[in-house]
């Protein structure tokens, strides 16, 4: 998944460990693990999910510390906690379905390339090829649109593979989405995609936060 290949890059950031301990097949100084355990517990969302990395035995934890950050509004954590939802059933889908629009509304491109996929196969609500194609067009209207900030798009990536793949699975819902749907449905759904990339903030509140972690971890 995006979002949990992305915790190990955010934790990173906050950490900027360099003499390291082996925990949970991660690499943590014993004094960071603890500064991310008091974070977490403190409600920060991003220490909430990066803690998720360094629990062992405990699927219990994992899923309660995933479930808060996600309810938070950190994307990373909104996707992960999404998909284990959506499949549960019809309502845990529609819930994840207004988890995974709100955060595709700033601009985050791992959640509409989730929900153009999910809006296809209708685990995340009703299934609708319109609803699909909008957010398929969407994505790529915001990855084609230059005078956007690239940081919204959170630069999820570092990982360019993500990026890549990421924009392969949004023109591949878009290819198939647009050979059953008639030209209004389309012209409509491009429509809305364009209306959404205008209402895109110009700033992303997670990464200008996690800016200032970098910047106070480097002191």
């Amino acid at each position: 998944m995006i979002g949990l290949a992305l915790a190990g890059v955010v934790t990173f950031f906050v950490l900027q460990a360099r003499n390291t301990t082996w925990v949970s097949g991660n690499y943590i100084e014993p004094h960071a693990l603890q500064k991310l355990e008091q974070d977490a517990a403190a409600g920060d969302p991003v220490a909430q999910y990066g803690l998720t990395l360094y629990i062992e035995n405990d699927q219990k934890k994992i899923d309660d510390l995933i479930e808060s950050a996600a309810k938070s509004g950190y994307p990373p954590a909104i996707i992960t906690y999404t998909d284990d939802i959506m499949r549960q059933d019809k309502q845990s889908g529609v819930r994840a379905c207004r988890m995974l629009k709100d955060t595709a509304k700033e601009g985050y491109l791992p959640a509409i390339v989730v929900l153009s996929e999910c809006s296809e196969n209708g685990e995340c609500g009703r299934k609708s090829n319109k609803e699909a194609l909008k957010w398929a067009f969407f994505a790529r209207l915001l990855l084609e649109e230059k005078n956007i900030n690239k940081k919204i798009l959170y630069l999820y990536d570092v990982d360019k593979l993500s990026l890549e793949s990421a924009k392969d699975r949004a023109a591949s819902v878009e290819r198939r989405t647009r050979d059953v749907l008639n030209s209004n449905d389309i012209n409509q759904a491009e429509t809305a995609a364009k209306a959404l990339v205008t209402k895109v903030p110009k700033k992303c509140r997670w990464c200008v936060q996690n800016d200032e972690r970098m910047k106070e971890s480097s002191k």
